[in-house]
Order: C-alpha cells, then structure tokens, then sequence
C-alpha cells in the first residue's frame, strides 16, 4: 500500500513555519554565542583576580624582604666599620715590635751562666751588654759562654742577624756587647718554646 502525503496548508504558512524554525534556531545561536561569552569572561575574570591575589602576596613578601634588609643595613654598616677599624690598626702595629714576646724568648735562651746587665733597643733590633764569669786560667774559658749566648740568641724566631761587638777578660769576668737585628721587623716574634736551654 501506497501511502501519499498531501498537505493542504497553503505556502505562507510553510513558509512562516520555516521563519520561525529559523528564527528559534538563530535565538538558540545568540543564546548559545552569548553563554560562551560569558563564561570566557567570567573565566578571564577569575584568572585576573588570581593573578591580582599573587602580585598583592609577592609585594606584601617583598616589603617584608626589604623591611629585613633595611634592618641588616645597619650591620653591614658595623661590618664595614670594624674592617676600616682592623685595618687602621694593623697599618698602626705593623712596623712595631713585640717587645714582650722579645724578652720572653730572650728569657728563655739565656744561658745560666750569663748575665746581661744592659739591654737597649728599637725596631731595628737590640744591643746587649753583659757578663760571663770566667772561673778558670784558662784563657778560653770565659770566651766559650759568650759563644753559646750568640748560638742561641740566633735561636729566636724570627731568625735574627747576631752580631758580637766586643768580648774582653776583666779579671774574674769576660764583659761582652752584642747586637739582634731584626731581619723583616714587621713580622713578630714567635711565642717562646719551651726550653731553649
């Protein structure tokens, strides 16, 4: 069986049925264009505000870092006013001499039987006056200490130049002048060793 469709509606209202589908599916179109929009914006606007939160975070975290950093100021000020100060004061002692490291040294290789009755002396070095008594006849004998005295003032550190100015035999004691020159004054002495004797 053959089934025939036949529709008796005239043109104009097909053909305002086929406006109003249009017009429904253009209405539906808008609606659907719009909708996108919207959620693009309000999407891009959540992104800004996100962005906006982390740019106040990072400038609130970067007022904090200078706040500490101002405050440290002043240390690095200090450091560089004890570094001025360390080097004010190394340029002051450097050509000094370390007399009392000197003259532990000079009590330490002194041999027993020497006595030194003077001393005098400037960064450049000391001079020596002293005694050795000269128990023997033999004329040698008040000589050999005067020797051992210049050995071992040769001993201290740093090592000196050593020099014997005079040596003569007074009745029962051999008077002596020697001289310690300091080779590089600016460097001290070294702290005494324990036994130089």
């Amino acid at each position: 069986m053959i089934k025939i469709r036949i529709n008796l509606l005239p043109g104009e209202i097909k053909d305002k049925q086929k406006v109003e589908k249009f017009m429904v599916m253009a209405i539906l179109g808008i609606a659907l264009v719009v909708g996108l929009l919207g959620g693009l914006y309000a999407y891009n606007a959540w992104k800004i505000k996100t962005a906006e939160d982390k740019v106040a975070l990072l400038q609130n975290e970067t007022e904090k870092i200078n706040r500490s950093i101002q405050s440290l100021r002043v240390y690095e000020q200090k450091l560089k006013d004890v570094q001025i100060k360390k080097q004010i004061l190394q340029q002051a002692i450097s050509g000094q001499v370390v007399w009392s490291k000197i003259l532990e040294e000079l009590m330490v290789v002194t041999p027993d039987d020497v006595s030194l009755t003077s001393l005098s002396g400037n960064s450049d070095g000391i001079t020596f006056n002293g005694q050795v008594p000269d128990l023997g006849g033999n004329p040698d004998t008040g000589h050999k200490p005067v020797a051992d005295w210049l050995v071992h003032l040769a001993q201290i550190n740093p090592t000196p130049e050593v020099w014997l100015i005079s040596s003569e035999k007074q009745k029962n004691t051999v008077n002596f002048i020697s001289t310690l020159k300091f080779k590089n004054s600016s460097v001290p002495p070294a702290p005494p060793r324990p036994s130089g004797k």
